[in-house]
């Protein structure tokens, strides 16, 4: 014979939905109590039917379970109501005992819903306590307070920015937009960091001045990788350039060598560096790269991104940005769509101009490539 399940176990509630109370399982008695049974209202001639559960169709329903999405009211109506314990009108027309619509081991199912909220309800306590997991054993992580600005609560994280005379998007007509990840807290950590750069969460803040910000890239494309962004708030790309900027880009570009010669005085076989700007940014906030040409990085990972940096598509800032601004006042959006278009261009080696089929044998060739930058 078999062994009757452990009282409370998922077994035996889902044995106990199905048996009625008293009744046997299949392991064996299940330790209830003997059955109740509500006498039909006299004269009426309905039976006698078991408060706990009411069978039909493979269904069970139990006054204490009464089926989602209807209230209790409908389910359980007070006696002398009309379909109510008291009169039986509903069964003797019907024939039949009501049929429900809450499947069996409905209990259980409510039990582990139960559970994942609690263990959801847990884990953000532990989240915004700092609580970290080593070893299956929760440690308290001490997170140290944000520097507070002048007339603020201590501890109050700082405010994602709001858009900068509208929607952080370029102008209209230069046929381009931000990604809608331009849009989070994190499509704008740019901006945030260009507005206030001591407050500035998730970038690594190298220098800062009245003029502009320096950031380590968060996901570098070579060994040397930074950005230098301009604080005006109405720059987004170089698409808002004008020739009333030609200074500031000029003191970005002196930060951004004198950071670049730092960097190479520190480790001598860095190759030279080159500093320009995407022709299609893709987060908001004018940023200036500084990147050394070795491009050597595990972030390196598309054509894309390899493409970004060794064509047109680069707009150098000291051969093409500042010159074209002088001339015309602006960057026209022909020339801008002209640089985007070389992102599809095949993959060749930046120094040889040797054609490459795919990122793998970029990255073994650039390893053993000798040939002088142009």
């Amino acid at each position: 014979a078999r062994r009757p399940p452990v009282r409370g176990s998922p077994g035996s509630i889902h044995r106990f939905m199905q048996t009625p109370r008293g009744g046997e399982a299949a392991g064996g008695a299940l330790p209830c109590r003997a059955p109740r049974t509500q006498a039909a209202a006299p004269g009426q001639g309905g039976r006698a039917v078991p408060p706990l559960a009411q069978r039909s169709g493979g269904l069970v329903h139990s006054p204490m379970l009464p089926p989602s999405g209807s209230d209790s009211a409908t389910q359980n109506p007070a006696p002398g109501a009309p379909g109510g314990g008291g009169d039986g009108e509903s069964r003797r027309e019907s024939g039949r005992p009501a049929r429900s619509t809450t499947p069996r081991g409905n209990a259980l199912a409510l039990l582990m819903e139960a559970s994942r909220k609690e263990r959801r309800a847990s884990a953000q306590d532990a989240g915004s306590r700092g609580v970290a997991r080593e070893g299956g054993v929760q440690i308290l992580v001490a997170t140290p307070p944000r520097p507070s600005a002048e007339g603020e609560a201590p501890g109050t994280p700082a405010p994602v920015p709001g858009p900068a005379g509208g929607d952080l998007q370029p102008p209209a007509d230069c046929g381009f937009e931000f990604s809608a990840f331009s849009r989070s807290a994190a499509g704008r950590a740019l901006v945030s960091a260009a507005r206030d750069p001591t407050r500035a969460t998730g970038t690594d803040v190298i220098f800062h001045d009245e003029l502009c910000v320096g950031v380590l890239d968060k996901y570098p494309k070579a060994r040397a990788h930074a950005l230098v962004l301009a604080r005006e708030p109405d720059l987004l790309s170089v698409h808002d350039l004008r020739q009333r900027h030609v200074s500031l880009l000029r003191h970005m570009l002196e930060r951004a060598r004198g950071w670049s010669a730092a960097r190479a005085a520190e480790d001598p076989s860095l190759p030279a560096f080159r500093c320009g700007f995407h022709a299609l940014p893709s987060m908001p906030q004018l940023h200036l790269h500084v990147i050394s040409q070795d491009f050597d990085s595990p972030c390196l990972k598309t054509k894309q991104h390899y493409n970004s940096f060794t064509t047109p598509f680069f707009l150098d800032a000291e051969r093409w940005v500042i010159p074209r601004l002088q001339a015309g006042g602006r960057l026209s959006a022909q020339d801008l769509r002209g640089a985007a278009e070389h992102i599809r261009r095949p993959l060749a080696c930046h120094r040889c101009g040797q054609g490459l089929a795919n990122m793998p044998k970029v990255k073994d060739h650039l390893h053993a490539c000798r040939a002088a930058l142009a």
